[in-house]
């Protein structure tokens, strides 16, 4: 039977109806989901099909703010799990990684690599000297070197460079090798120059930082730990820059349990090493170990070591000179019954200003090759043992008392006698050199912190004189807390940065509970009167409640 024309018309009618309901589900679907893209920005992510981020905009909170789409905004850098980073203890991440690198490197893009606490178990990782020089950010992500070879956990540019690679910063990462004994280096460099390394751990590699002929870079809260070398700086030649490593500042690094020597640094100019932890380094009976060496690039200025110790390291000596012009500058030598020798100078030149040697070796100071010129100043060692024709002293070798002295014009002792330090473990009286103060908030005793509110953990009053200042802070987050972002810093004026001595930053974020801790190094404060030091602390966190404690110190040097 033939179907009625009115049939037909409202069958029609009915199929129109169904498509604009579906139409307008579709668009009120594409509404939703925009609408949650908005609300948790780069961390939705969703399909093209359905929502292209092309088409989604973003507009950050804050005066001056302008929208950008969600497509911009995500690549403003490159994250490492977007080509298949797995930080899970079992993943191999080679490729990934090197893919990761190379796509940033293309889009001249920072690198991020976020582990929430996991391992990433990887080869050696390549970034190429003939690309753009980019950063790379960890949020303390361990990368984790797989097989037992020499390749290093990541390289830097490599023999054949034409030209110097940087500035970049390297920062929040562990370079892990196989083992001390096998991988070259954990992080290997060529030729990198005016570039960054802060807060990362070099560790279970022959030599935790393997640097040629690096320019004018900062290493800055740093561990080199369980190496055989934790840092070597050395030269090559045949490098493009000629292989000289110039111009390290180091602060506020530690160099830790490395079986040969903590630092070693070759035929370069101007190592400054400020705030330092050299500990536990060389090997007992191994005379060439130990905590430093030093043969620098002759004639020129060596190594100034200022404002740290040397504790427990064993082997031949604490520090070895053995070539350049060096210098020793407020230093310590603590606990090193292992150690042969505190101080061994073989050539060059040097100067040790404010030394203090803890403990009585025979001798703490051993000097012979050296040239005309060295200076040994306000330093108390038990035992030092000089070329009187090549050496002034003032201070530091004698066995005679007085009461007290006071002189308008210097004081020159003999060149077989001098001053004698302590052998008593006692402390300096207030007002003398060497005194020290502290001030301290403990763990149980945290300090409760708002979110990007700076707060003062403690104080220190300094009477008038010539001081270094130092200290350490530490966050006490609770399980569920998120840190973004810590600051720490000495500082004369409380709950402000405003007139800080010494600093850190960390712009990492941290595994939710995760404590931070860093030191502040030390810095010079010189007051003609009473002034007050705060111990200063900035933290961004989310989700719970955070709280913050540390240590102040203070050294008077005059």
């Amino acid at each position: 039977m033939a179907t009625q024309p009115h049939v037909l018309r409202g069958s029609r009618l009915r199929l129109v109806a169904l498509e604009v309901i579906l139409s307008i589900q579709v668009q009120n679907m594409k509404r939703l989901i925009a609408g949650l893209a908005l609300a948790f920005g780069a961390a939705c992510s969703f399909a093209t099909t359905m929502v292209p981020s092309q088409l989604v905009g973003f507009t950050q909170s804050g005066t001056g703010a302008v929208s950008r789409t969600l497509d911009a905004r995500n690549k403003d850098y490159i994250n490492a799990a977007d080509f298949g980073v797995k930080c899970d203890n079992s993943t191999d991440n080679t490729t990934a990684f090197n893919n990761a690198v190379a796509a940033a490197q293309a889009a001249n893009r920072p690198l991020y690599i976020f582990s929430n606490g996991g391992i990433c178990k990887t080869n050696k990782i390549t970034y190429n000297w003939n690309s753009n020089s980019i950063s790379i950010y960890g949020d303390g992500a361990v990368l984790q070197k797989i097989t037992a070879d020499t390749d290093p956990v990541m390289v830097i540019g490599d023999h054949s460079m034409t030209h110097y690679l940087g500035p970049m910063t390297i920062s929040g990462l562990v370079f892990s090798g196989a083992s001390s004994t096998t991988s070259t280096a954990a992080l290997l460099i060529y030729d990198v120059v005016r570039s960054n390394f802060t807060n990362n751990t070099f560790k279970n590699a022959s030599n935790g930082v393997l640097a040629w002929g690096e320019i004018s870079n900062y290493w800055t809260g740093n561990v080199f730990q369980n190496n055989g070398i934790g840092y070597r700086a050395d030269a090559d030649v045949t490098l493009y820059g000629g292989g000289v490593p110039n111009l390290i500042t180091m602060v506020g690094n530690r160099y830790v349990d490395n079986s040969s020597y903590g630092i070693f640094f070759n035929g370069g100019n101007e190592l400054f090493v400020k705030g330092f932890d050299i500990e536990g380094n060389g090997t007992t009976g191994t005379t060439a170990s130990g905590g430093a060496y030093i043969a620098a690039a002759t004639p020129g200025l060596g190594a100034v070591f200022e404002s740290g110790w040397f504790e427990n390291n064993a082997g031949g000596q604490n520090i070895w000179l053995n070539a350049g012009s060096n210098r020793l500058n407020s230093a310590m030598f603590i606990a090193s019954p292992n150690a042969v020798q505190d101080i061994k100078v073989t050539a060059g030149n040097y100067m040790l200003d404010g030394v203090i040697c803890v403990n009585s070796k025979s001798p703490n100071l051993s000097e012979s090759g050296t040239t005309a010129g060295n200076m040994i100043l306000n330093t108390s060692c038990a035992n030092m043992s000089y070329v009187a024709a090549n050496t002034s002293v003032l201070g530091g070798v004698g066995a005679n008392s007085i009461g007290s002295l006071s002189a308008s014009g210097t004081i020159t002792p003999s060149t077989t006698a001098g001053i004698v330090g302590t052998t008593l473990a006692d402390s300096a009286q207030a007002g003398s050199v060497g005194e020290i103060k502290s001030a301290s908030v403990a763990f149980g005793s945290a300090v409760s912190l708002t979110s990007s509110t700076t707060a003062a953990i403690t104080s220190l009053p300094l009477t008038a004189g010539d001081w270094d200042v130092w200290g350490s802070v530490c966050t006490v987050p609770a399980a569920t807390t998120v840190q973004s972002y810590t600051q720490g810093a000495v500082s004369s004026t409380s709950a402000s940065f405003t007139g800080a001595v010494g600093q850190f930053i960390l712009p990492f974020t941290a595994s939710a509970g995760n404590i931070v801790c860093a030191s502040i190094p030390a810095a010079q404060v010189n007051v003609s009167s009473t002034t007050t030091y705060y111990l200063n602390i900035n933290s961004i966190f989310t989700t719970s409640t955070n709280k913050g404690y540390g240590t102040i110190t203070a050294r008077r040097r005059r």
